[in-house]
């Protein structure tokens, strides 16, 4: 798990509780008393990242997709904004419900810094390549 910077966790939605490994605070880099609840996280999501992500949920537990997956911004322990991605699978009772969720969750912070900076430099690139040659 530390080679991917994930840990996983165990949702029990019916009762509210949830297991979070210790790779999982420590890829997002929480303290056991920062993550203990579902809530805990939840309240970590930044405002315009929370409606993608609670319709990414909805969407799974109502067998609309496969597995549930959510990129999406999470305050860290010291205030800073972070890139986190998290997926899951929902397990169900003999009518279809959703009863428990297991998953895994991990930073990519760096992973989506790489990508924008890699973005600027492509868009630079291509107006440098728009732009006359003096000679």
């Amino acid at each position: 798990m530390r080679a991917i910077n994930e840990g996983v966790y165990d949702w029990d939605i019916a009762s509210g509780t949830v297991y979070y490994s210790d790779w999982v605070r420590r890829a997002v880099d929480l303290g056991a008393d920062e993550l203990k609840t579902v809530e805990d996280w939840r309240n970590r999501i930044h405002p315009d990242d929370v409606p993608r992500y609670d319709a990414a949920i909805v969407a799974h537990f109502k067998g609309r997709t496969e597995r549930f997956e959510c990129d999406f911004h999470y305050r860290a322990s010291d205030g800073s904004w972070h890139w986190a991605r998290q997926h899951g699978f929902a397990l169900r009772d003999a009518r279809g419900r959703a009863t428990r969720m297991i998953g895994s969750t991990g930073d990519i912070t760096e992973l989506k810094q790489t990508a924008e900076a890699l973005c600027i430099s492509e868009e630079r690139y291509a107006l440098a390549m728009t732009l006359p040659l003096d000679r």
